[in-house]
């Protein structure tokens, strides 16, 4: 036999080889990819979407109203630290053209054609409420749908919930706590005159400036996503959202009344709970109607705590009534 046949057949089975190695690597890729995507899917019990991919995305499926007037140039977009990452969003810190932003976004196990395009209209709404006590949506950054997020105005001091936990009760004057809750006050009567419901209204949506004071965040939420999220916020949850799902204005009024016993404490709400029957008995009966106020607490703060969260709906005040009362009062703080 030559050499050169010789050859020939060393490199033909060579070749052979290595296709047959080529194909083992893609079928073993595809089988992890496929496991893959079915673990993350499982990982989501809430959402029996199929997960939408690059090759299915297309923009005029999705309903973008305003949004293509507010669009930024994503290049000057820079995101720099992951602040939060919840159920639906995770918020980052970041830099648009030199100046610091906040910049939220879909996790990305949300990220499907319906959670986009609820996204999508929180984000219309929001950029429809203009109102110094509601935080200011600067823009919106997309290529495609996956990646859409939008840019809100920065706020120095972090959540109110971050300056609660950073405080003594001592050293958080109580005229900087009630003019707080007045402009939360003041921002929940802009929506609900706009027939808008907050529905995530707490401590970790209320945002702090040393200049600008305090705003309100997190507007635009759909009652889906409220209902979802609603273990992590049962501190400020009115007990007929808890108990029956029902969805009004009077649970912001609820909310605002839960977080004035938190400015009097400072305490960190309880950790989300796994909601049963029996939990919820325990919240609505005893944690949430029956709160303990510190003899540091103004009596009038006491009185329109208890207020805002009377057991029925119907008997708590508008926001609107709320204002008037801190208005009346506020110079009783000294």
């Amino acid at each position: 036999m030559s050499e050169s046949h010789t050859t020939t057949i060393v490199l033909a089975i060579a070749g052979t080889l290595l296709l047959l190695i080529l194909i083992a690597t893609f079928m073993f890729a595809r089988k992890y990819r496929n496991h893959y995507r079915s673990s993350r899917l499982s990982e989501d019990e809430t959402s029996p979407y199929e997960l939408v991919t690059m090759d299915i995305v297309n923009s005029s499926e999705y309903n973008w109203g305003n949004l293509p007037a507010l669009k930024l140039d994503g290049d000057f977009l820079t995101p720099i630290e992951r602040l939060s990452n919840g159920k639906f969003y995770e918020i980052w810190e970041g830099v648009y053209k030199y100046e610091p932003v906040l910049i939220k976004g879909l996790i990305p196990r949300r990220k499907t054609k319906l959670y986009i395009q609820n996204f999508i209209n929180t984000i219309k709404t929001m950029s429809t409420c203009h109102h110094p006590c509601i935080l200011s949506v600067i823009g919106v950054a997309w290529s495609n749908p996956l990646d859409i997020q939008y840019v809100l105005e920065f706020m120095n001091m972090g959540s109110l919930r971050a300056v609660l936990e950073a405080s003594a009760t001592d050293s958080f004057a109580w005229h900087h706590k009630v003019n707080c809750i007045l402009n939360v006050a003041e921002g929940l009567a802009y929506l609900h005159n706009r027939r808008l419901i907050h529905g995530a209204v707490n401590t970790k949506n209320i945002l702090i400036d040393t200049v600008k004071e305090s705003k309100l965040g997190n507007i635009g939420l759909s009652k889906e996503e409220v209902l979802g999220s609603i273990s992590s916020g049962v501190w400020w949850m009115a007990p007929e959202m808890l108990v029956a799902g029902q969805y009004s204005s009077a649970i912001d009024i609820y909310a605002l009344g839960m977080i004035l016993v938190e400015l009097d404490s400072h305490r960190k709400p309880s950790k989300p709970w796994h909601l049963t029957k029996a939990t919820i008995d325990h919240i609505v009966q005893e944690e949430t109607m029956s709160p303990r106020f510190s003899t540091m607490c103004p009596t009038w703060i006491q009185d329109l705590a208890m207020l805002c969260i009377a057991r029925k709906p119907n008997h708590r005040p508008s926001a609107a009534v709320v204002v008037d009362i801190i208005r009346s009062k506020i110079d009783m703080i000294i």
